[in-house]
């Protein structure tokens, strides 16, 4: 991750916008988070309080984007690595609260999973400081990601599983987007917009999830 130094993007009212497309992207990824957690706000079971959670970390990590995508030579470059920071730092949170939501389908004991997972979220965030690389990141997304797939596979006595397992194998195989980089629309739409817009759909499922556990 590097401070942005060369003005590739586009300027649209005397604004310069660095990422127009991550701009787009991030933006509908905050408002689809905070609509579907107003919408879910008073949710009555612990599994569904903690993907309320999970949706919201993402929400704010969207918001992140935001700023960190869209204006970041509007920062200095102390400024720009705090918000690339702790908005990363949502989603690592949102890792966390989907792994409590979805142990809660297995006999693991929770409290002590619990201190686990935040240690987890604690090293991962620490790496994501002093690397000043996302990798960490990608490497807490699959092993939660893969962890939630395994987990809800045979679970289909449970509800919300199918819905659960759709979500994050849409979000797992959309990560391959990463590595394939391509531009089109004069930057408008990325590899990057794509897996943000698989994510939508991942966090809709996920919404549809929630809706199938409150009804029980």
């Amino acid at each position: 991750m590097k401070y942005p130094t060369e003005l590739t993007g586009q300027e649209i009212g005397g604004i310069y916008i660095h990422e127009p497309g991550a701009l787009v992207s991030n933006i509908a990824i905050a408002l689809a988070c905070f609509t579907i957690a107003i919408f879910y706000r008073n949710v009555k079971k612990r599994e569904s309080r903690f993907w309320v959670l999970f949706i919201i970390s993402l929400g704010v990590a969207a918001t992140g984007g935001v700023l960190s995508h869209g204006f970041p030579t509007y920062l200095t470059p102390d400024e720009y690595f705090a918000v690339w920071w702790v908005k990363n730092d949502f989603v690592l949170l949102a890792n966390l609260f989907s792994s409590l939501a979805i142990f809660s389908l297995t006999a693991f004991p929770i409290r002590k999973l619990t201190y686990i997972l935040i240690a987890k979220f604690i090293l991962a965030a620490f790496l994501l400081f002093i690397a000043f690389d996302f990798l960490p990141a990608v490497v807490d997304l699959a092993i939660t990601y893969i962890a939630i797939l395994i987990i809800t596979w045979n679970r289909t006595e449970k509800a919300g599983v199918k819905y659960l397992k759709q979500s994050f194998l849409i979000a797992l195989i959309s990560g391959f987007f990463y590595l394939f980089p391509f531009t089109l629309l004069d930057g408008w739409f990325t590899n990057k917009d794509a897996v943000h817009v698989f994510a939508i759909v991942s966090l809709i499922l996920v919404a549809k999830a929630v809706k199938a556990i409150e009804s029980l």
